[in-house]
């Protein structure tokens, strides 16, 4: 009778574990429901920032040049190119260009490298923005920490990079942990799983919605 009871309880322990498994499982993998409704209730015009007026902030259409500071060097370098290619696949509307800042260049789209105070210490990177009463994108500066980023990973630098991209655009941060994988936009930063080196398929929807293919 002891024996029976000791194999009952093991079997029900196993029940439980394997029922607590799946619901894990179900709670970390969103249903395609799910995600359709996290894309209607954060995407489109609810997705970018807007101006105090409501303006939706936004690139103008053409080409905008980033200069690159001497500062951003090697890894740094790399990622700022990397984030303007990517962003040319976004929509054809714009295109974003880089150029090593010199004397004669215009500085109003620049990245740089720097270190930062303490009440900055938790940011991977900054992108301060300006923007003309209509929402038009007029100044974006791309400020990497050098703390918080020279020792992670090639794969995370540029989901950073990709992120403060997206701001010039006028894409804002995205909350819902539902859209993990989805979107380079959390506004907290992934775990490696789901750390992306494109624009994801929320991001992509967004410009494509506001800019056109």
């Amino acid at each position: 009778m002891k024996r029976t009871s000791k194999k009952t309880l093991t079997l029900v322990l196993f029940v439980l574990h394997v029922l607590l498994c799946a619901v894990m499982l179900i709670a970390c993998n969103p249903t395609p429901a799910q995600i359709e409704k996290a894309f209607d209730t954060y995407g489109k015009e609810k997705a970018f920032m807007k101006t105090s007026g409501g303006k939706v902030l936004h690139l103008a259409n053409g080409t905008t040049t980033y200069y690159i500071q001497p500062a951003v060097s090697g890894d740094y370098k790399t990622i700022s190119e990397y984030a303007a290619a990517k962003a040319n696949t976004l929509t054809s509307a714009v295109s974003i260009c880089t150029s090593t800042l010199t004397a004669d260049s215009s500085s109003s789209f620049l990245f740089s490298v720097q270190s930062y105070s303490s009440s900055d210490k938790k940011a991977n990177a900054t992108n301060f923005l300006n923007s003309s009463s209509k929402g038009v994108v007029i100044f974006s500066e791309i400020r990497y920490s050098s703390e918080n980023l020279e020792r992670k990973t090639m794969q995370y630098k540029k989901h950073t990079a990709l992120h403060e991209m997206g701001h010039t655009f006028g894409l804002g941060h995205v909350t819902d942990s539902i859209l993990n994988g989805y979107t380079v936009m959390l506004a907290e930063h992934p775990s490696s799983k789901y750390e992306l080196d494109d624009y994801g398929e929320f991001d992509r929807a967004n410009i494509e919605w506001l800019y056109g293919k």
